[in-house]
């Protein structure tokens, strides 16, 4: 039932009715009319984790500036992670300035993602928390309306179901979640799995993994629905809790988990106080239009412009800058085939290269490296298995330039004078298997060089692509 109605050839009639129902929350007030008395308290200490968990993604970033942008202008944009990094610390001992900080925060997401050569899930969660959290913190009345302060936590919790929306939306239409293999597939893959988790999920009956699949989509496709309700939001509210401990314990995905947690429990708290306070009714059925100015439709015509990313398959710029500005709603097919047949990559060079930079080794399981750092070089491999299908020209050329810039991130962080390393390739899965009986069946993991990348005397690198059209990414 649930994969008819949300069958993505009815993506016009599901743009109108998230986009209506979203629009009808911001104006009732939903989910919440009134704010608990002690709201400021528990936003500071949101704050705090929060900024705590940018801190060390910065830390990291440091590291791959290159990857990401490139090596133009390095020393510029390594001031410029000083200043965002020094931003962020001060919150801790000026908090008399949050305002001013949270908004440099929210330049500071928009300016290094902006250009940026990958843009993970991760991004788009900090880089939308980022914007609403300094409306709700400005909206106190010391710079904006006082009025706005609840407008603005609900417009964070909408965008949130919505982009948790997107994550289900991308499930019910996946082959692999239809027939309850989604969540099997993605904790088999080496190079996700903890060793640990992974002997221990090996065991567990097919009959659960169907439960949790059904669980995890139907949870993201209807918590947005749910917000109305109060008891129901916040079992839903919960339920994420318990999902992202869970990305914690079993998988190496930080940050993700660890940005869902403290999100969930935020709204979770909020909610709980708000009906104690208020003794709402189990339905709340009392509705009354909030306020309305041209303020609020503004927000209203921003949110529907960005919603389009997530139902119609545009490139538009406009569109991508005022998206990365402000909701940073995207297509979240992380866990679908597009993730799970994903062809991996690791690195063999000389005895000069720093293993430590090899996300993945071999054997195709996480290296070190994975631990608490964000996804970049992970997202990297779809730039990497781009290179083997030439089927979209621009991918290509932006693909070729990204791996030059991670052999200069290879070269520059080898210990020794490293001249040479490979780049080899394999995927984890058998597609055509799974085409042919949809069935999962591991591969015969022969791992094909596709990247030569040599640096001579003068440090000038060179970049030898050898294309092998059997690990195309099909799903990319």
């Amino acid at each position: 039932m649930i994969n008819i109605l949300f069958n993505k050839k009815y993506n016009f009639i599901h743009f109108l009715l998230v986009g209506s129902l979203g629009v009808f929350y911001y104006c009732y007030g939903i989910p919440f009319k009134n704010l608990p008395s002690n709201f400021n308290y528990y936003l500071i200490i949101f704050i705090y984790i929060f900024f705590f968990l940018i801190v060390l993604r910065i830390k990291k970033i440091f590291e791959i500036i290159i990857v990401l942008h490139g090596d133009k202008y390095l020393y510029f944009k390594y001031l410029f992670l000083v200043l965002w990094l020094l931003n962020t610390v001060l919150i801790f001992f000026l908090p008399e300035y949050l305002n001013i900080i949270l908004f440099f925060n929210v330049i500071f997401h928009f300016l290094f993602f902006l250009n940026s050569s990958i843009f993970t899930i991760e991004d788009a969660y900090f880089s939308f928390s980022s914007t609403i959290v300094f409306f709700i913190a400005a909206s106190d009345g010391s710079l904006i309306n006082s009025e706005y302060q609840i407008k603005f936590l609900n417009l964070f919790i909408i965008g949130i179901s919505v982009m948790l929306f997107s994550g289900g939306y991308e499930k019910v239409n996946s082959e692999l979640w239809q027939k309850n293999r989604g969540v099997q597939a993605y904790i088999f893959l080496p190079y996700i799995s903890r060793q640990f988790s992974f002997k221990f999920m090996k065991k567990l009956p097919s009959n659960l993994f169907k439960f949790f699949n059904q669980t995890i989509v139907l949870g993201q496709l209807l918590i947005f629905f749910s917000l109305p309700f109060p008891i129901l939001r916040e079992f839903f509210f919960f339920e994420e809790i318990i999902f992202s401990l869970g990305l914690w314990v079993i998988t190496e995905l930080s940050f993700i988990g660890q940005i869902f947690t403290i999100l969930f429990t935020f709204f979770l708290t909020i909610s709980v106080l708000v009906f104690q306070e208020n003794n709402s009714d189990i339905l709340n059925l009392v509705l009354s239009p909030s306020t309305f100015n041209v303020y609020d439709f503004i927000i209203i015509s921003i949110f529907l412009f960005c919603l389009i990313r997530i139902f119609f398959d545009t490139e538009n710029k406009i569109l991508f800058t005022i998206n990365k500005l402000f909701f940073n709603f995207l297509r979240f097919g992380v866990f679908t085939e597009r993730h799970i047949f994903s062809s991996i990559y690791f690195y063999r060079g000389n005895r000069f290269i720093n293993k430590e930079m090899n996300i993945f080794d071999e054997k195709f399981c996480y290296t070190k490296y994975n631990i608490f750092s964000p996804r970049y070089l992970q997202s990297f491999q779809y730039k990497v298995t781009d290179l083997l299908n030439k089927k979209n020209k621009k991918r290509y050329t932006d693909s070729k330039i990204i791996i030059r810039n991670y052999a200069k991130f290879i070269f520059n962080n080898s210990p020794g004078k490293a001249k040479k390393f490979d780049i080899y390739l394999a995927s984890y899965f058998d597609i055509e298997q799974w085409k042919k009986n949809k069935k999962l069946i591991r591969s015969k993991i022969r791992p094909i060089k596709i990247c030569e990348c040599t640096k001579n005397k003068n440090n000038f690198i060179k970049i030898k692509v050898i294309s092998n059209n059997k690990l195309i990414n099909y799903y990319r």
